[in-house]
Parts: structure tokens; sequence; C-alpha cells
């Protein structure tokens, strides 16, 4: 587990991907998830209004 936060949410994995590839390998995305990292704290977003 790289992070966890206050709502109990756990980034699991860090996969370094260019955005063509991954709508190629990883289709079809659904969810958009925003990890920010400043020193030792993570900031995750979490995108729920996603439809598609």
């Amino acid at each position: 587990m790289l992070a966890i936060d206050q709502a109990g949410n756990k980034l699991l994995e860090f996969i370094n991907i260019s955005e063509d590839k991954a709508s190629l390998d990883y289709a079809p995305i659904t969810v958009c998830l925003l990890v920010v990292k400043i020193e030792d704290d993570y900031l995750m977003g979490f995108n729920h209004w996603r439809k598609a």
C-alpha cells in the first residue's frame, strides 16, 4: 500500500504509463483519481461525478 486517506481509501499501486497506452491497455477507464505528494503527505482526489 502506497497511501491511505482519512476515509480509508487506499492507493495500492502506481503505474507509470502514457495516456495513449493506458487507453489501449486498460479500456474502458471509468474513474479519475489524482494523487499529489507534498513532502511526506499525500492528497488523494477522486472524481465521483464522472459519467463514463
